[in-house]
């Protein structure tokens, strides 16, 4: 696909022209650092898009053998999340199956409060899932991971679970032709999912970084991107409509996160 922001036309893979009035990019995003670590592609299992990561865990899901070493790249809210959904997908199904955790920083999930890392620290003690810190992946051979500071860690199956990224090449494109877009390569917009630079064109959910002066950029989750899907749709519609004002996006302050009470201390976070 290749875009022409001045004439307002959008050229096809298959060479068609599409002229736009007003035209909206909601690419996603890819997962981060996946195909640019050595092997990474070839051995690991991406979390971007969902319905690979679901088919390609339930196709591995088919032939297991043996003793199981699973490994999650990424100890974030979702590579944690991953590994105790593993846990309980997989646990029952083989004789032996050792879970690690390879997280790049120093402490994990550091941003939350010390009572929330303390109940997941007893629930990964719980489901015997180990955490390994400061383990910035060097590349990834067929069954083992080198990191940088010369640990290796072996595995039969990985998955890559290292946040969001934007879509490389597309992203650069859309650059190139003059679009803004951040230093990681974000669509930039208005609270109104607005190009700042190209009024007709917009971009809502992960592929965006929006730019306000009411409040933060929100994270790149799911959770956000689903929400500003009827505000982008309320904005394109009025986009073409005179005399109807766009609606402004206004992110939630936060998303719910599960835990675990001690009236309920048996139950899974």
């Amino acid at each position: 696909m290749d875009v022409d922001l001045d004439k307002a036309n959008l050229e096809l893979s298959n060479g068609e022209v599409v002229e736009y009035d007003v035209v909206s990019f909601d690419v996603g995003s890819t997962t981060r650092g996946h195909g640019v670590v050595e092997g990474s592609k070839e051995f690991t299992i991406p979390t971007r898009p969902i319905s690979d990561l679901v088919g390609r865990i339930s196709k591995a899901e088919e032939n297991l053998e043996g003793d199981i070493n699973f490994v999650v790249v990424g100890g974030g809210a979702a590579g944690i999340e991953l590994a105790l959904a593993m846990r309980a997908r997989w646990g029952e199904k083989v004789e032996r199956m050792t879970l690690t955790i390879l997280d790049s920083n120093d402490i994990l999930l550091g941003s939350e409060s010390e009572a929330c890392r303390k109940a997941i620290g007893e629930e990964m003690t719980k489901r015997e899932i180990g955490v390994l810190q400061g383990a910035s992946v060097e590349r990834v051979e067929e069954g083992s991971i080198s990191l940088k500071d010369g640990r290796t860690v072996p595995f039969t199956h990985a998955i890559w679970a290292t946040g969001a990224a934007c879509q490389g090449s597309l992203s650069k494109k859309l650059g190139d032709k003059g679009l803004s877009v951040d230093g990681r390569g974000w669509v930039m917009v208005s609270d109104t999912f607005e190009s700042l630079s190209h009024p007709n064109v917009f971009a809502a959910g992960d592929c965006c970084t929006i730019v306000s002066n009411d409040f933060k950029a929100p994270p790149k989750a799911g959770v956000y991107a689903v929400r500003a899907g009827p505000i982008l749709i309320k904005n394109l519609v009025a986009a073409c409509s005179e005399g109807v004002d766009l609606v402004k996006y206004r992110p939630q302050g936060d998303f719910l996160k599960v835990r675990r009470s001690k009236e309920r201390s048996q139950r899974a976070v």
